[in-house]
């Protein structure tokens, strides 16, 4: 594949420290800063990027897209074998994408049978069903099976990530610049100023809020999708009322701080949630003696936003009468009349800890 225009350069690490990225952005390989370790096996591995203004003329770079496209020949998907009419079908839908970002699954079962679809013994629908899964695996374009998604094909990855970043982004990087944000942001503050205070600085999406925020013509007709999109992959969080209102868990690091209550005497604290990765030897026990070891996990923030989000969620689902706090640190939540508060001791800590703030008792709503 092409670099970009700026070229770029970057050191291999191991999927597992990912998320320390502040701390190896720091550091150098043997052999040469951002040097690629040619002779390291890639699989597991990922690169983190470095800019380089010589670009592609540089021989480092060229090198290192080599080694690259090498790499990415050996993958067991550009192996495997499909039927020519699926090659055809995939070419049909690339010069489609040079028209429109998405299709529906009717216009694609369109394709499918100009293309010579379905082969003997399978319906259409199981046919092109596998294909697009196929392709969605790797990575050539998006389609989900489940039924609020599968009559959408996104042909161009592209294109939603474009729309997900009107909504998840950094609303302050340019303040004390003269500016802010995207141009559309200033016009946005004036016709929708409750809506826009409420995301920016509470990661509260307002429904109605997505008309300004997409209003560029590639998204104007497909605010339902997206944001069901952004639902799926846990950017966007319902409240209670369906999706007029939802928390965007990427933006917990920006809003504002909200006080967690302070436990009373009659607080218990019930547990304590460690995260570790799937290979660490400390999943099969159930007990550790060792407060050490509740240091030593991986909770990425991401992860954590995620989880607090959705517990949110499901206090407002389940707990009439009970308005939860969130904030980047904890989350105050009810299940039924129990209230209970979930709080990180920092953004480096793979734990949480639960405590039970009506003391085993149950509460009155309020």
């Amino acid at each position: 594949a092409p670099l970009p225009p700026h070229g770029r350069r970057g050191v291999w690490r191991t999927e597992a420290e990912r998320g320390r990225l502040r701390h190896l952005r720091r550091e150098r390989r043997p052999g040469g800063r951002g040097a690629l370790g040619l002779g390291r096996p890639l699989v597991g591995r990922c690169l983190l990027e470095r800019r380089n203004s010589r670009g592609f003329d540089d021989p480092r770079t060229q090198a290192r897209a080599a080694a690259i496209g090498r790499a990415v020949q050996e993958l067991p998907a550009l192996k495997k074998q499909v039927p020519l009419p699926w090659l055809r079908v995939f070419d049909e839908l690339q010069r489609r994408a040079s028209d429109t970002a998405c299709v529906t699954l009717a216009d694609a079962e369109g394709i499918a049978r100009r293309c010579g679809l379905p082969h003997a013994g399978l319906t259409l629908s199981a046919e092109l069903d596998a294909l697009l899964g196929f392709l969605h695996s790797l990575g050539a374009l998006l389609w989900y099976a489940e039924p609020t998604l599968r009559e959408m094909v996104v042909l161009d990855p592209q294109w939603v990530l474009d729309a997900v970043c009107c909504v998840v982004r950094n609303f302050r990087v340019h303040e004390g610049k003269g500016e802010r944000g995207m141009p559309v942001d200033k016009d946005i503050e004036r016709k929708a100023e409750g809506d826009w205070i409420q995301l920016t600085q509470h990661a509260r999406l307002r429904r109605a809020l997505l008309g300004h925020l997409w209003s560029d013509p590639r998204f104007k007709d497909h605010h339902d999708a997206l944001l069901l999109l952004m639902v799926r992959h846990s950017l966007a969080v319902p409240l209670r009322g369906g999706t007029q209102e939802l928390i965007v868990p990427p933006l917990l690091g920006l809003a504002n701080a909200v006080a967690a209550p302070t436990p009373t005497r009659e607080a218990v604290h019930l547990c304590t949630l460690l995260f570790v990765l799937s290979g660490d030897d400390r999943r099969d026990k159930l007990v550790w003696e060792d407060m050490q070891s509740l240091r030593r996990g991986f909770l990425p923030e991401d992860v954590y936003n995620r989880l607090c989000a959705e517990l949110t969620s499901w206090s407002q689902h389940t707990a009439v009468g009970f308005d939860p706090t969130l904030s980047r640190k904890h989350v105050h939540a009810a299940f039924g009349q129990h209230r209970l508060l979930l709080s990180r001791g920092g953004e480096e800590q793979p734990s949480m800890t639960v405590t039970l703030l009506s003391g085993g008792r149950a509460l009155a709503p309020v």
